[in-house]
């Protein structure tokens, strides 16, 4: 009954809440006391109606009766009911007795006014009419809970409600993530009939439990069962149950959204200019989309930003198409006719669409131009930021064109000529014109200069000069000079070279030939020998056997007569030839040893060589073997010569024949005798050994055996006599084959030991209860002597339970152990055993410690008893299915602490006996109310326009609680101060000064009362005033025009002239244009404030004119443009670039176009004579370079006069002038001499020198009739003209000859000298003239390198000796001597050089004649092959004999080892065992042995060990039968019986033995090719021997008595 009274309460709190009588969530966070007048009502017929609440059925749980045992629920006030009056009291009203109450009203009257119910005790009571059973309105003394102890008449509601027809409530709960997050959205109070179940799944989300909830802004998702919401389907809740809040989780998913979209169109029209822009965001966040559009440009004054709502979200943005406008342009190449340009174009930036556009002011004014040069076009005002007529396009960019006329480009080409050279100069004046052309009517006129006369080529220069009527700056002329080529003669001739040839036979000595001769076709030529180089050497020779070429090659020969172009050489080459001579016999004949084995290796080296030929030597042949038989182990090894290990290696001798005898070495075997000892001993656990071994005969080498001992072991008597075995330890070194061994062995043997006292104590336990059964088991023997192996040589008499103790509750449980349980096992080391029990086992169970502790809990008051109903169980705890039941007697109502205090009972099972309790209460505490309530202060503010007056505001305009149940008006007190006043009379803003401070909560029942204010303030705004600012104007002259010279004027505002003294005026106009003038303040009156006025200055003008127009004066052009250029002391000279520096300054306010126009022939630095600069900006001053070159003209004239004109577009023109000094007259005439022989070098004898001398005119006029000659070669010219810095070159070329050699060098001389000049500074004329002269040395050029050697490696140093010309040869009677440097020992590539200081050339009188040669020095080369050797191991088969198989000799084969590096070489190759295996090469080397220098192989061979003939298997076998007790001990003789045969059968009956019965009567069973050995047990009558597992029958038994009975 007690948890329907629960879920009644719960019925009743849902319903209450659905008729908004309780508010929603009190269930989960408690009911405040809301404050409240008992009061009875004034006199008009309102009533306090005080209302309680009783049920059909138990009573409530968790709620309180009254002294009238009724649940007090709360009060109705002002309710509309009849006097209370004419009721007669008893003093006995607080028993609630209906005889002591006065009149009552019907349950349909207290069901229309319960609406206003205000619940206040027993909140967890649910008031809901239409459930009542009845409801009465009674007149009663007093009221419990309220009125106590009183006799007022006051007005009841009693209600009486059948808890069967309320339906049961459950609270569901939300909250974030789990049971510890915070709660969110509202709490649902979910019904159910009374016996059915609420069950939530997957298919219930959303009703009741919604499947998202928004909270604070924030949505949130309900989680899946297996993210922790356990209260999800399978769990069900019951309505009988006690009321829960059944809690579901939910997981944050973000904040709440809403979508918006931003539309971008074209202004006026719903076309997109750019996809529309869509998104989510939060209620109240604003948007401020990217208003950029590739191509447009937003149309001002529009909202720009969306603040998000929630309903529709969209913010139109309208944009201008961009545009660029751009001035038409023409460009066309000078014709001699004007022309002209106007107008502009326009064109979308982002799609470059060409629009036609309306405009009401912009357009662009008429160009025209003759003379080629650049005009730009441009428009009448700046048009960007301009919106079109049609309101959809907006100017972003306005491009100014030009008017170009371009140069007209022209081309002229002088005439090419050839011939075959003839002595006379080759000229052609024809001059052509192309490209473009001249415009008709218009030309020039020619000179052509160029000339060739000897064999080469030259351009064909020329100059020009435009006619009277024809401009340069119209055209652009390009020249271009034809060639002129003078060739040669090219009959072709043909040189025959053959080589000299020789054969001689080989004396050991160098040997050669050299030489060639020449013949020249066709017949009658003039070419000769000295018309060609030889570059080669022309000699073959050697010392050994062979053929040696001279190595003639045709382009070893070269023409050096430029005359002949074409000239072939055929060369035929000469050699040498020497033959060998003729046989020899060798003979070979091996060393031989005989020793006896000892371990170390033993080598026989070395043979005798007998040779047939004296003058044959051994270095002449070569050895590939290796001279050597060696060995370690017993056994005979052969050296292995043969006479293909023999090679000739001197190819002087044609045929050499090698006869060998091989060499050996033998090794015999050691004889060793081996005797250990025989002993005897009592047992005492020890082993018995004798380990000595005596070693007689010859002994085991030093290191091949160790540890040579007797082995043999003996510790029981039952092991009888054993053998005393000998072993050693082979070392790596020892082989078996190097020994003949004998053994001798001795025996070994134990007897009985008497008397040992073995203790016995229990094994113990001590645990603490836990309801388990603990036991423990066995014991620990101790013997007397520690010979006594307790567990082998004693046994346990019993079964597991006699040694086991054991016990569940807590106390002491014994093994009860003996001494006559133990007894010893006849093992034959032991007699006469005695056991005693020292200590039983047991094991102890102690009583299990256990904690009690009763929860906490802490809750702010609200009138209803705090309890929790909760145990923790510490310590140990209970054991299994074991605990106890609680009753809890802890409670506290008020505020303030006590213990939770509680008994227990043991639950049915549980025996207290087996625990010790600790008993922990925890602590119930009640705390007072203390949410924050914040009240806000609104002081009162105002805002009035300066005066001159008073003005004041005072006070606040209102005050607000955020808690609706505060009352402002009851519960705060208020202290004014001065400070709630503000006041002022200039212009301010003055603050309200009311501060938090100043109230005080006067309510006991709010702690946490908080005062806010929100400033208030008096603003006093400035008054309103205009002035105007001066209006000016002045020609240029290059000062300022300031407008604080002038005075402003009062255009309208407040009179203030008693106010302020002055006004401050600014603004300058210097630039030809207008500008502001601005009033920039103005200054009080002492004692007067300019913050009480709020001014607004209108400007004035200020301007500059430019002398331009009527009655103006004419600005000075000093003050616009300037040009000067830097002077020289000497003046400049022909070609030197004059330099003008050109200044001009922007005079006016605005950008201007500025064009400087120079002469014709002064550039700008872009080429032209005009320049233009654009948009220079107002005030600026622009600097152009224009550079003039100074001409030949300009030197005889001796100045260069040059204007400049400045012309502004829109403006005035100016012109500067400057005037240069030219240099001296200048008749400088350069001669160069050069030739084809470089620098520092020589000429070879016979070499064809070319010079090429080079005249230059290096004055700064030209140069006329020059004549140029060079008496060595017999060369004259005339240059007719040569113009300034031009050059003529003339070749001519000259033979070295033999005298010229000897001299040491040629020497050669050129002059030069044109007709004389006047000189325009001078009465003197000047004649140009210039030579030069050239000295080469002479000499005769060489090539020797040292002769390539190869040779094989034999550990020798090898070099070279002989030296060779390759290239050149030595003059007649000459001879040439060299020391070779290098040499090499290991096989590789080596490189021979020779030494310089020892190189020498002599004549025929032995003098040193080195200096006349060039020498080059080349590398010869020494190559040292590797030796190529192969190693053989032999194979060999053999039947098996316990022995190993080896054959340790190898033989060696092709160049072999050098005698030295060897060290050994043997295979290790051994088997012993049937198989085969590789009969392994092993070699060691010197240390004078290098791998690099060998190419070893190794030919691995065999070894076989075959099987031996197999054994005749065995023909008989033993049978043995053991008589024994259970205990083991022996109960009869052993029956033993050999010679059986395989397949024979038997049965053998057993002895019969008193009080004892055989585990086998009859042994029987068949021989199958093994022994048998069988175990009969006698088992006193009454055992059963199958409780022990003892494995009987036939076979090998091995038995452990111990094992099977315990």
């Amino acid at each position: 009954m007690r948890d329907k009274v629960k879920r009644f309460i719960s019925i009743l709190m849902t319903a209450l809440m659905l008729v908004n009588l309780m508010p929603v969530g009190a269930l989960a966070d408690g009911i405040t006391s809301i404050g409240y007048k008992p009061e009875v009502a004034a006199s008009t017929g309102n009533y306090t109606v005080y209302v309680y609440a009783r049920f059909d059925g138990d009573p409530l749980p968790g709620v309180t009766l009254n002294a009238s045992q009724w649940y007090t629920i709360g009060y109705i006030a002002n309710v509309n009911l009849p006097s209370p009056g004419g009721i007669s009291w008893g003093q006995y009203w607080y028993y609630n007795n209906n005889n002591y109450c006065g009149s009552t009203i019907n349950s349909t009257s207290a069901s229309g006014i319960i609406g206003g119910l205000v619940h206040q005790y027993n909140t967890s009571i649910v008031i809901k009419s239409d459930e009542w059973i009845s409801a009465n309105f009674k007149a009663c003394p007093g009221a419990d809970t309220y009125k106590e102890g009183t006799s007022e008449p006051t007005w009841h509601l009693d209600i009486i409600v059948d808890i069967n027809k309320t339906p049961p409530v459950h609270n569901l709960v939300f909250k974030v993530n789990n049971s510890n997050g915070k709660q969110i959205g509202t709490p649902k109070k979910f019904t159910g009939k009374w016996t059915n179940p609420l069950s939530f799944n997957t298919y219930t989300k959303g009703n009741p439990v919604p499947d998202t909830i928004i909270d604070g802004g924030i949505i949130y998702k309900l989680k899946e069962r297996w993210e922790g919401n356990q209260n999800l389907y399978p769990t069900k809740i019951y309505f009988n149950e006690p009321i829960k809040n059944v809690e579901f989780y939910y997981k944050e998913i973000g904040p709440v959204t809403r979508d918006y979209t931003v539309n971008y169109y074209l202004n006026g029209t719903e076309e997109k200019v750019k996809t529309s822009t869509t998104g989510t965001k939060e209620l109240g966040e604003t948007v401020t989309p990217d208003t950029n559009v590739s191509g447009y440009t937003l149309v001002p004054d529009q909202k720009t930003s969306l603040t998000i709502v929630d309903g529709n979200n969209v913010l139109n943005l309208y944009y201008y198409k961009n545009v660029e406008l751009t001035a038409n342009s023409d460009t066309v190449t000078y014709d001699g006719n004007e022309h002209s340009v106007s107008g502009f174009t326009g064109k979308t930036v982002k799609e470059e669409k060409t629009v036609t556009l309306s405009f009401d002011s912009v357009n662009v004014p008429e160009v025209t131009r003759k003379d080629a040069g650049t005009d730009t076009v441009a428009f009448n005002e700046n048009p960007v930021g301009k919106v079109d007529t049609t309101e959809k396009y907006i100017v972003t960019k306005a491009t100014d064109g030009q008017l170009v006329i371009s140069k007209r480009p022209v081309t002229l080409t002088s005439a090419s000529d050839k011939k075959v050279y003839d002595g006379n100069a080759l000229t052609n004046d024809k001059v052509t014109v192309s490209g473009d052309g001249f415009v008709e009517g218009e030309g020039a006129t020619y000179k052509v200069t160029g000339t060739q006369t000897n064999v080469g080529k030259s351009k064909n220069t020329f100059t020009y000069e435009l006619n009277g009527n024809t401009k340069a700056i119209n055209y652009t002329i390009t020249t271009a000079e034809g060639e002129l080529e003078v060739t040669a003669v090219t009959d072709e001739v043909v040189v025959t070279i053959t080589g000299h040839n020789s054969t001689v036979t080989y004396n050991g000595s160098e040997q050669s030939v050299n030489g060639y001769d020449v013949s020249i076709a066709p017949e009658g030529v003039s070419y000769t020998t000295a018309d060609f180089s030889f570059n080669g050497t022309a000699e073959a020779k050697g010392t050994d056997a062979g053929t040696y070429q001279m190595g003639l090659k045709a382009d070893q020969f070269a023409n050096t007569n430029g005359n002949f172009k074409k000239v072939t050489f055929v060369v035929n080459d000469g050699k040498l030839t020497i033959n060998p001579v003729d046989e020899v016999v060798v003979t070979i004949t091996g060393h031989n040893d005989t020793v006896p084995y000892d371990g170390d290796e033993h080598t026989v080296t070395g043979y005798d060589v007998s040779i047939s030929n004296d003058l044959y030597k051994e270095g002449d042949f070569t050895f590939s073997g290796t001279a050597e038989a060696k060995g370690t182990d017993a056994g005979t090894y052969p050296m292995g010569l043969k006479a293909e290990q023999f090679s000739n290696n001197n190819e002087n001798f044609k045929k050499v024949t090698f006869v060998v005898e091989d060499g050996s070495l033998t090794i015999n075997k050691r004889n060793v005798v081996l005797t250990s000892e025989t002993a005897s001993k009592t047992y005492d656990g020890t082993a018995l050994t004798k380990p000595i071994v005596k070693v007689t005969g010859d002994g085991f080498v030093a290191g091949e055996v160790s540890d040579i001992k007797a082995t043999g072991s003996v510790t029981h008597v039952s092991a009888g006599e054993v053998t005393n075995t000998i072993t050693y330890t082979e070392g790596t070194n020892f082989k078996e084959s190097n020994y003949n061994i004998t053994k001798t062995e001795g025996k070994l043997s134990i007897t009985p030991l008497g008397g040992v006292v073995v203790t016995i104590k229990g094994q113990t336990k001590t645990v603490t209860y836990d309801g388990e059964e603990h036991s423990v088991f066995g014991y620990d023997a101790t013997p007397s002597n520690k010979l006594y192996n307790p567990k082998e040589d004693m046994q346990f008499e019993g079964f597991d339970e006699d040694m086991t103790a054991k016990g569940t509750d807590a106390g002491t449980h014994t093994m009860g152990l003996t001494a006559d349980q133990f007894h010893n096992k006849d093992n034959g080391n032991f007699t006469n055993v005695t056991f005693v029990v020292e200590k039983d086992g047991y094991v102890k169970i102690n009583p299990r410690p256990v904690t009690l502790t009763s929860g906490s809990a802490e809750r702010v008051y609200n009138g209803k008893p705090l309890m929790n109903e909760t145990v923790t169980v510490g310590g140990d705890g209970f054991a299994k299915d074991e605990g106890v039941t609680y009753d809890f007697t802890g409670s506290q109502t008020d505020v303030g602490e006590s213990e939770n205090t509680f008994t227990f009972e043991a639950n049915e099972g549980t025996s207290a006996k087996n625990y010790s309790f600790e008993f922990k209460f925890g602590t119930l505490k009640v705390t007072p109310f203390t949410d924050k309530v914040t009240v806000t202060i609104t002081e009162k503010s105002g805002t009035v326009t300066y005066d001159g007056g008073d003005h004041i505001v005072s006070g606040y305009k209102s005050m607000t609680a955020n808690n609706p149940l505060y009352d402002v008006e009851d519960y705060v007190d208020e202290t004014p101060t001065e400070a709630w006043t503000a006041k002022g009379t200039d212009a301010g803003e003055y603050p309200v000064g009311i501060a938090a401070d100043d109230f005080k909560n006067i309510n006991t029942n709010f702690e946490n009362v908080e005062f806010v204010v929100v400033d208030g303030a008096l603003e006093i705004t400035p008054a309103p005033v205009t002035l105007q600012a001066p209006i000016a104007s002045k020609t240029y002259d290059g000062e300022p025009l300031k407008a604080e010279d002038y005075v402003h004027s009062y255009v309208e505002g407040v009179n203030f002239a008693d106010d302020f003294a002055a006004v401050i005026l600014t603004g300058s106009q210097t630039l030809v244009g207008s500008s502001s003038s601005l009033i920039t303040g103005v200054i009080p009156n002492e004692g007067k404030k300019l913050t009480n006025y709020n001014f607004t200055f209108v400007p004035g003008t200020l301007t500059i004119t430019d002398g331009t127009g009527e009655e103006e004066k004419p600005v000075d052009p000093a003050k616009v443009i300037t040009k000067t250029h830097i002077p020289k002391d000497m003046g400049y000279n022909l070609g030197e670039p004059v330099t003008f520096t050109i200044s001009v300054k922007n005079i006016y306010n605005t950008p201007k176009t500025i064009t400087l126009t120079e002469k014709a022939n002064v550039k700008f630095s872009n080429g032209e004579s005009v320049i233009v600069f654009n948009d220079v900006p107002a005030g600026e001053t622009v600097t152009a370079e224009a550079t003039y070159t100074i001409t030949s003209a300009d030197i005889l004239e001796g100045v260069f006069h040059n204007t400049v004109t400045a012309d502004f577009t829109g403006g005035g023109s100016w012109t500067a002038e400057d005037t240069v000094t030219t240099a001296e007259l200048d008749t400088t005439l350069n001669v160069t001499k050069t030739s084809d022989v470089p620098d520092g070098q020589k000429a070879a004898l016979g070499q064809k020198i070319t010079y090429t001398i080079t005249v230059e005119n290096a004055g700064n006029v030209p140069y006329t009739n020059v004549k140029v000659e060079d008496p060595l070669t017999k060369l004259t010219a005339t240059i007719e003209t040569l113009p300034v810095g031009e050059t003529r070159t003339f070749t001519t070329e000259y033979v070295v000859t033999e005298a010229d050699v000897l001299k040491g060098s040629v020497l050669n001389t050129a002059t030069a000298t044109g007709d004389e000049i006047k000189d325009p500074k001078s009465d003197e004329p000047k004649e140009p003239n210039g030579g030069d002269e050239v000295e080469i040395k002479t000499f005769a050029p060489i090539t020797i390198k040292p002769k390539d050697v190869t040779a094989t490696y034999n550990g020798a140093a090898i070099t070279g000796k002989d030296v060779e010309i390759t290239s050149g040869k030595l003059l007649e009677g000459h001879k040439l001597s060299a020391a070779v440097i290098g040499s090499g020992v290991n096989a590789g590539s080596y490189e021979l050089t020779l030494d310089p200081e020892k190189i020498k050339i002599v004549d025929a009188n032995n003098k040193d004649v080195s200096e006349m040669y060039a020498r080059t020095i080349l590398p010869g080369k020494l190559i040292i092959n590797k030796r190529s050797v192969l190693i053989t191991s032999q194979s060999a088969t053999k039947t098996y004999d316990g022995s190993a198989l080896t054959r340790p000799a190898v033989t060696i084969t092709g160049d072999g080892f050098v005698p030295g590096e060897l060290a050994k070489a043997e295979a290790t190759g051994s088997i012993t065992k049937v198989g085969s295996t590789p009969n392994a090469i092993r070699y060691t080397t010197t240390g004078a042995f290098n791998a690099a220098n060998y190419s070893i192989a190794l030919s691995v061979g065999t070894l076989t060990v075959t099987e031996k003939p197999k054994p005749e298997p065995r023909r008989t076998f033993n049978l043995t039968i053991n008589y024994v007790y259970q205990n083991g001990k022996r109960a009869a003789a052993s029956y033993n019986r050999g010679g059986l045969k395989n397949g024979e059968t038997f049965d053998i009956t057993s002895p019969v033995i008193a009080g004892y019965t055989a585990s086998e009567t009859v042994v029987s069973g068949t021989i199958y090719n093994r022994d048998i050995k069988v175990t009969v047990i006698y088992t006193a009558d009454g055992v059963n021997l199958d409780d022990y597992g003892v494995p009987l029958g036939l076979g090998n038994i091995t038995m452990n008595v111990g094992d099977c009975f315990e």
